[in-house]
């Protein structure tokens, strides 16, 4: 074989191989870009879902904070009428023939009625389910329950008397709430106006066991008065409202 004919073929098996090994290299280039990009698409995708559950966490700090200060400010109110009555002798007051009797009632229900208006607009929204402390919001679950538990418990000492069922604690919630985005509770006005045919029927048990004499010796008033205490402790970051009821 003479010497063109070998660097032909050694110049062709030399093509051979940069051809092959080219058409390697871009199939692994190839393959490698596939994967590339499906890390890529992977991360971005991740990366939405993290701001996108930031954007929710961030929407819902603002909706927990704007329906906890009414929800403390409710609380803060009952809680004052409730030590009034056990302690400061205005089941007086609630005793009183005329107006000034009647209101002493009305107001009473009302800072109740207020009190599960509130408490309604959060279960509805479950803002707290979703707040990003989970420890707090685990916390904040467990005292409302209990207050509700205060209030529908028959267990001893309590009986059926100041008594509403978490489901009836519910419906008057219901009432009290008007408007959407954000929901509002009614005034007193309205409540006073409505109480008759919309609110009596849920709330003229428990108004008629105030009208006892010795309705601020009820154990109830103490359960409901200690569990209130510790959810506005829960409630009340700043220590706003601490001893000032």
């Amino acid at each position: 074989m003479d010497g063109d004919v070998t660097a032909a073929l050694v110049t062709g098996g030399l093509g051979l191989v940069v051809a092959v090994g080219s058409g390697i290299r871009s199939e692994l280039n190839s393959r490698r870009q596939v994967r590339v990009d499906a890390d890529l698409e992977k991360l971005r995708s991740e990366l939405e879902l993290a701001r996108n559950e930031l954007v929710r966490q961030q929407a819902d700090v603002e909706l927990f904070d704007q329906y906890r200060r009414p929800l403390l400010a409710a609380a803060v109110e009952l809680t004052r009428r409730l030590g009034n009555i056990r302690h400061r002798n205005f089941d007086i007051y609630l005793r009183t023939s005329g107006r000034r009797g009647e209101l002493a009632v009305l107001t009473t229900l009302y800072r109740l009625a207020s009190y599960l208006g509130w408490r309604e607009v959060i279960t509805r929204e479950r803002a707290y389910l979703r707040h990003p402390d989970d420890a707090k919001a685990s916390t904040l679950v467990r005292q409302l329950e209990d207050v509700a538990t205060q209030l529908s418990s028959d267990g001893p000492g309590f009986g059926t008397e100041l008594m509403l069922w978490k489901d009836e604690q519910r419906a008057v919630g219901g009432l009290m709430i008007f408007g959407e985005n954000p929901s509002r509770i009614i005034g007193f006005e309205q409540f006073v106006e409505d109480y008759d045919q919309v609110f009596a029927p849920w709330l003229g048990d428990f108004a008629g066991v105030l009208l006892r004499p010795d309705v601020a010796e009820h154990p109830r008033l103490l359960a409901l008065g200690e569990s209130l205490d510790r959810l506005i402790e829960e409630l009340d970051a700043s220590h706003y409202f601490s001893g000032r009821y």
